[in-house]
């Protein structure tokens, strides 16, 4: 099985890559970050990426993947709540996915008309 994690520096993207490195079933992990990580382990790629908004330098590292993990965001140390929802969905509109498997419309929230 091969896992990607967006993200692997922080707390929750970290934890996303310490389990998919200790799970036996994940064969590959590649995270996808601006700066690298001090990390090395045989099952371990990593690929620097500077634009999340664009994905499409990182096609081939996404081909074949069986699993996803975003863990990019920001820290709320120190914000008020109204802060850290606006500084945690800022600038990554373009980077959702085209469809909500969740809603019967494949539409995110922001796309429906009412």
């Amino acid at each position: 099985m091969k896992a990607v994690v967006f993200g692997g520096r922080g707390l929750i993207g970290d934890g996303f890559l310490q389990e998919s490195l200790r799970a036996p079933d994940v064969t590959e992990v590649v995270t996808i970050g601006r700066t690298p990580l001090s990390l090395t382990h045989p099952k371990l790629r990593q690929v620097q990426h500077a634009d999340f908004l664009d994905f499409t330098a990182t096609t081939e590292e996404l081909r074949g993947a069986d699993a996803c993990f975003w863990g990019l965001g920001v820290s709320s140390v120190g914000l008020s709540p109204q802060d850290c929802e606006r500084r945690g969905s800022a600038g990554y509109r373009g980077a959702e996915p085209a469809s909500d498997k969740s809603s019967e419309d494949g539409l995110v929230p922001e796309d429906r008309d009412s």
